[in-house]
C-alpha cells in the first residue's frame, strides 16, 4: 500500500514539475510578449506575366529565433506539410530557420474560395524556460466576386459598393436575383442623392451669384454717390471763387 501511495505521489510531482516548466512567469510572459508584438501576417496579390492577378502571397513577418508558429488552414498546399503538434491539427510548424531574415512566404493560386489562415505564435522553452501561446494572427484571403462583372456594377456610384467590389472576404448567402436587386436599389438611391446634391449645388451657386451682384450694385451706388458729392463740392467752391473775383 505504501508503494502504491509513493507511486501516486511521484506521478503528481512529475505532473506539477511539467506544468511549472510549461507555464510562464509574469516576467517571462512580458519578455515573450514584447518579442511577439512585432510579428504580423498579411496577404498580397500575385501577378502573371500579363499583369493579371494569378493568386495570393501569404506572408508572416518578423519571426524571431525565440518564437515558432503553428499555422492552421483548411487549404491543402504542397508547400505546407501536415503535422500534428501539441494536439493542434496544423499544416505547418514554422521556425526561424524556415524564414529569410524572419520572413516566411507561401503562395496560393486559389481565386474562388475564401480561405482563413491562423498563425498561433509560441515562445521557445529554450529561450525563456517556458512555452506559451503568446499571440494569434488571422489572415482572410478573399475570393473573386462574381457580381463585380455585372454591368450595373460599372456605374461609378456603386463601383465600390460591398456587392460590387472585385474581391469578397465573406460569403453573401443570397441568391443572384436578390443581390442584383440590392445593387439596383443602391444605385437608384445613390443617383437620387447625386441629383439632389447637384440641385443643391446649383441653388447654392445661384444664391452666391445673386449676393455677388447685390454687393457690386451696392459698391457701385456708393462710388457714384461719393463721386457726385465730390463734383457738387467742387462746383460750389468754383462758384464761390468766381463771386469773390467779381
Amino acid at each position: 500500500m505504501k508503494k502504491y501511495f509513493l507511486f501516486i505521489f511521484l506521478i503528481i510531482i512529475c505532473i506539477t514539475s511539467s506544468n511549472v516548466y510549461a507555464e510562464c512567469s509574469y516576467t517571462e510572459l512580458v519578455e515573450v510578449s514584447s518579442d511577439a508584438a512585432y510579428i504580423e501576417a498579411g496577404y498580397s496579390y500575385a501577378y502573371d506575366d500579363k499583369g493579371a492577378v494569378s493568386g495570393f502571397e501569404i506572408t508572416l513577418y518578423n519571426l524571431t529565433e525565440h518564437m515558432y508558429v503553428i499555422l492552421n488552414t483548411d487549404e491543402v498546399l504542397p508547400s505546407l506539410k501536415k503535422v500534428n503538434y501539441k494536439g493542434e491539427s496544423s499544416n505547418k510548424m514554422i521556425t526561424y530557420s524556415d524564414t529569410y531574415l524572419g520572413v516566411y512566404r507561401f503562395q496560393t493560386s486559389n481565386l474562388d474560395k475564401i480561405i482563413k489562415y491562423t498563425f498561433n505564435v509560441y515562445s521557445l522553452s529554450s529561450y525563456t524556460g517556458c512555452t506559451k501561446k503568446v499571440k494569434t494572427l488571422t489572415v482572410i484571403k478573399p475570393k473573386k466576386n462574381e457580381f463585380a462583372s455585372l454591368d450595373i456594377c460599372k456605374h461609378r456610384e456603386v463601383i465600390n459598393y460591398f456587392y460590387c467590389k472585385r474581391w469578397a472576404t465573406m460569403e453573401f448567402n443570397k441568391t443572384s436575383n436578390e443581390i442584383e436587386s440590392i445593387i439596383r436599389k443602391r444605385l437608384k438611391e445613390a443617383q437620387g442623392l447625386t441629383t439632389t446634391a447637384g440641385r443643391a449645388t446649383i441653388k447654392e451657386g445661384a444664391r452666391l451669384e445673386s449676393e455677388r451682384r447685390l454687393k457690386w450694385i451696392l459698391v457701385s451706388s456708393i462710388v457714384a454717390f461719393v463721386s457726385m458729392l465730390v463734383i457738387l463740392v467742387c462746383a460750389i467752391r468754383i462758384n464761390s471763387n468766381n463771386r469773390n473775383t467779381i
